[in-house]
């Protein structure tokens, strides 16, 4: 019953727990390169959740903020 109740909720959750740091990136990186910078903000922000000091995520997620003309919240994070 355990194991039925875990495989629902991997299943229902869209396995977004098994993606790791480098394929959320890689992933925000298509995203930007394809104009989608609301898909990289996502996936920046999961990986700066999980480790705050990543500086690749951090320089990205600030390029991603001036696509979408957010420009203070792209200083902010590039003072990060």
């Amino acid at each position: 019953l355990a194991l039925a109740a875990g495989t629902a909720c991997v299943l229902l959750s869209g396995c977004e727990y098994f993606v790791g740091t480098e394929e959320r990136i890689a992933r925000a990186e298509r995203a930007l390169e394809a104009g989608d910078s609301g898909a990289a903000v996502v996936d920046l922000k999961n990986v700066l959740q999980k480790e705050p000091t990543n500086s690749q995520a951090r320089l990205l997620l600030a390029t991603a903020e001036l696509a979408r003309g957010d420009v203070a919240a792209a200083a902010a994070d590039l003072e990060k």
